[in-house]
């Protein structure tokens, strides 16, 4: 099977809709005191996210599609719905795609690598996973999202009690990175 590489990653032109900054501003993120630190952990490794919803044992670690961002209005709907469904009772970290190469034409797209990104996506889950302490991880991405959420997904994640996988709208070579992995918390998407 002929597996089709992409050595860069449009993420979009953060002023697309207004200024990224003041959008992030307009969100009713968490700030209790404990996020609100590993928040400034993260951005100290050049990884911007944020959380939805209360601390609990479960996260779902979103990855959002191309040309979108963590402010999105669709994504924060979905997060919404899925952080007041009562059956799952989880948290939902959000991340966005690295924009240290951004340049100073806001007009400019940006484009990064597939290998920073996840790069990048790891850094960002073991951050959360050993400030959080979760038992359950949900990875998820919509689209784009799909390969980096996969990629993250792996068995070399950090060591919680279960993971799950969940792909919205996949590229089909998620899929196939998915179903090839040898990992334990694959048994169930088969």
């Amino acid at each position: 099977m002929t597996r089709i590489m992409y050595p860069k990653i449009y993420v979009g032109n953060i002023n697309a809709n207004g200024s990224f900054a003041k959008r992030m501003q307009n969100i009713k993120f968490a700030t209790d005191k404990h996020t609100v630190s590993l928040y400034q952990k993260l951005e100290a490794q050049g990884i911007t996210a944020r959380k939805l919803g209360r601390h609990s044992e479960k996260i779902l670690f979103f990855f959002h599609g191309n040309a979108q961002d963590i402010t999105s209005p669709q994504l924060l709907e979905f997060c919404s719905g899925v952080i007041n469904k009562d059956s799952l009772n989880c948290s939902v970290w959000l991340f966005e795609y690295p924009m240290e190469k951004y340049t100073q034409n806001p007009t400019q797209p940006l484009y990064v690598s597939e290998q920073e990104v996840v790069k990048k996506a790891k850094l960002f889950v073991q951050t959360v996973i050993e400030g959080e302490v979760p038992r359950h991880v949900i990875f998820s991405g919509y689209s784009l999202g799909t390969a980096v959420a996969a990629a993250v997904a792996d068995r070399d994640s950090p060591q919680v009690s279960q993971c799950h996988v969940v792909l919205i709208a996949p590229l089909s070579s998620a899929i196939n990175v998915v179903l090839t992995k040898k990992s334990a918390w694959i048994g169930g998407l088969a």
